[in-house]
């Protein structure tokens, strides 16, 4: 039997039961991916012994607190797979200029607030705990702050909660820096005492935030919000929702930190893309009504995304009386980037041209074949974007499921996922 013939995608009751899922979790990702998706509810059928999809529904529908049958349904839908400074290019910029600005900032009121939504098992918050705690240092006692981390999936939050990994998801924490960050525990590593203190985890769907926070509202006045890998699941006119609403959840000058496969359309007109190496931020406008120009981080270190040109951040001080410095090598990454500027700023030729740099001096970048296809999507070029889709997957195939992807901030299994909806669309 082929994943096409499951038996589930010809019960009666299956496309209500999907519909149903996909309206309560925001979970878009599995819309087009029903063989994956009845794979996911046949074993949690067999394990509630529920008789077919309307009875599994009955079963859902039944659990009015949400911590009944959706708890486990939902560990089956959603991804876990994270480690520490995760996308370590967003990390250095928020160590190196965020944080300390926001801190700068905030000196009054000795008071910093950041929520990692998503949060996984909670290697994203504990990180941003030891970069607070870090950046403090002695002051640390004398300032108020809140580390929140939120995740649909209550496993993961038990998970996050005791605060242990392994050493897989330590893999970017280099052996030197670990004592800083975690002790021996068991079966690998847990969390220091003084970051678990710092951060609390409670179970939140995103899909769930109000357009504006009430007066009391503990998701509120964030001076820095991280929501990374987790709107890859959500459609289009769920993004377009969701962005005023993280923007209202910041302080004015707040900043919003997103995955490289996220982003666009849906967040300039509340936010202001921001360049930094190797990432893009997006900063909540002063008034996200109207255009501004770019203020701190944003105005002295980098550039934004209306004013990106080709290769926006290399540059090579050379001393008059010394000789001039011998070229550097092109650099695919460095191509990469300026193309994900140039998407910002609407320039699609300029961003093709950029991606295509990339692709000819690597020719196994991955991501940059993704974006390439979606540009050319986006363009109506519809046979472009296949072959750049398939030529992705094919950069994949030496990758193992949890490999993280280079320049991006997906694993190899999250990114083939992503890049087989993307063919299933195009084909049907």
């Amino acid at each position: 039997m082929s994943r096409a013939d499951h038996p589930l995608l010809r019960d009666p009751g299956y496309a209500l039961l999907k519909r149903r899922i996909l309206a309560v979790t925001g979970l878009a990702y599995f819309q087009d991916k029903d063989e994956a998706l009845a794979e996911r509810l046949q074993r949690r059928l067999a394990a509630c012994r529920a008789a077919g999809c309307a009875g599994y529904l009955a079963l859902l529908e039944a659990d009015s607190s949400g911590t009944g049958e959706w708890d486990p349904l939902v560990g089956e839908l959603t991804i876990g797979e994270t480690f520490f400074f995760r996308y370590s290019q967003q990390f250095q910029a928020l160590r190196d200029q965020l944080l300390p600005e926001t801190i700068a900032r905030n000196a009054a009121g000795r008071s910093l607030r950041l929520w990692s939504a998503g949060c996984a098992t909670g290697a994203e918050a504990y990180s941003l705990a030891a970069l607070v705690r870090a950046a403090l240092g002695e002051r640390l006692s004398e300032w108020r702050v809140t580390i929140l981390g939120t995740d649909i999936n209550r496993a993961f939050l038990a998970q996050a909660r005791r605060g242990e990994f392994s050493e897989w998801a330590l893999r970017d924490v280099a052996p030197a820096d670990r004592a800083a960050v975690v002790e021996p525990g068991p079966g690998g590593w847990r969390v220091r005492p003084e970051l678990r203190g710092m951060v609390e985890f409670r179970h939140h769907n995103l899909i769930d935030l109000a357009p504006e926070p009430a007066p009391d509202d503990w998701l509120a006045d964030f001076d820095i919000i991280l929501c990374r890998n987790v709107m890859i699941y959500f459609d289009q006119p769920t993004l377009a929702a969701l962005a005023p609403k993280l923007a209202a959840r910041l302080v004015s000058h707040g900043w919003l930190l997103i995955g490289h496969a996220e982003g666009g359309t849906p967040f300039q007109a509340d936010f202001e893309p921001v360049l930094a190496p190797g990432a893009i931020l997006y900063q909540r406008r002063q008034d996200r009504r109207t255009e501004r120009r770019a203020t701190g981080v944003g105005q002295r270190l980098h550039r934004t995304a209306a004013t990106a040109r080709p290769a926006p951040w290399r540059t090579i001080a050379t001393p008059a009386p010394s000789p001039p410095p011998a070229p550097l090598p092109p650099d695919p990454v460095a191509f990469y980037q300026d193309a994900l500027a140039l998407r910002q700023a609407e320039q699609a030729e300029a961003a093709e041209q950029a991606l295509r740099r990339a692709i000819y001096l690597d020719r196994g970048f991955a991501m940059a074949h993704l974006q390439l296809g979606d540009l050319l999507r986006r363009r109506g070029d519809l046979a472009g974007a296949l072959k750049a889709f398939t030529n992705a997957l094919r950069c994949l195939a030496e990758f193992g499921e949890d490999q993280p992807v280079p320049a991006g901030e997906l694993s190899a299994a999250e990114l083939r996922s992503l890049l087989v909806g993307q063919l299933r669309q195009l084909r049907a």
